[in-house]
């Protein structure tokens, strides 16, 4: 102590300045230094917390896009599928189409001609009675110049049966 004495401090003094120092000090720490740690601390935590969550946005952004790509990849899978069936699809409707247009057609030629069957069956059936009235009408004129009336009745008959004869076969 009295090395202190000789430097002209006075150790009452010296001892309330440390006192006071660290009162100062203690004051310091708990209503100052502590509260900024404290909210530095909190700023901290808040950082990393912003941080995990702007990185789990990010995982999740990513797992998003990866599952749009997805499904725009199967949704043109599907739609090439879609448009290979159709044309399938249609090739067989054409096809049928086709089918059922000659077999149409070949219906219409095949009624064409039993129409055309009929009507030559009735102008021929037409013109075997006009030929046999013809033919009638001209041997009776032949016979009424040649032929005496007993013959003539005789010929007509004979003559019809023959008309009706070949208009039957």
């Amino acid at each position: 102590m009295e090395l202190i004495e000789k430097l002209g401090i006075d150790w009452k003094i010296l001892i309330a300045q440390i006192i006071n120092f660290s009162l100062l000090l203690a004051i310091l720490y708990y209503f100052l230094y502590k509260p900024i740690l404290n909210v530095l601390e909190k700023r901290r935590k808040k950082i990393k917390k912003s941080l995990r969550e702007a990185d789990a946005i990010n995982k999740r952004m990513e797992n998003v896009r990866l599952e749009i790509e997805k499904k725009i990849t199967q949704s043109e899978k599907e739609a090439t599928q879609i448009i290979k069936d159709t044309k399938i699809q249609m090739d067989k409707d054409r096809e049928r189409i086709r089918r059922e247009a000659i077999a149409e057609s070949e219906e219409i030629k095949k009624e064409a001609k039993e129409m055309v069957k009929q009507e030559r069956k009735g102008l021929i059936d037409e013109a075997k009675k006009e030929l046999g009235e013809l033919v009638i009408t001209l041997s009776e004129k032949v016979i009424q110049r040649n032929l005496q009336d007993v013959d003539r009745k005789k010929l007509d008959q004979e003559l019809i049966d023959s008309v009706n004869h070949k208009i039957g076969s």
